[in-house]
């Protein structure tokens, strides 16, 4: 996951959709792709490995 947190620093998270929003031509589908090849922005799963929520850190996204 992520290294150790820098304080005063806020971190935010972002839906499949909202990263799409983000990314120019990049849609769920593509992203789903990307999750399956171990490619793409890092993300995670809140919920547990067999959860089916995924976020991803705006940091990740942006970089």
């Amino acid at each position: 996951m992520s290294g150790p947190s820098k304080p005063g620093i806020e971190h935010r998270y972002l839906s499949p959709e909202q990263v799409c929003d983000l990314v120019p031509g990049l849609t769920i589908a593509n992203l789903q792709e990307l999750r399956k090849k171990g490619s793409g922005p890092r993300y995670r799963k809140p919920t547990g490995e067999f959860g089916k929520v995924i976020i991803y850190a705006e940091a990740d996204v942006r970089a």
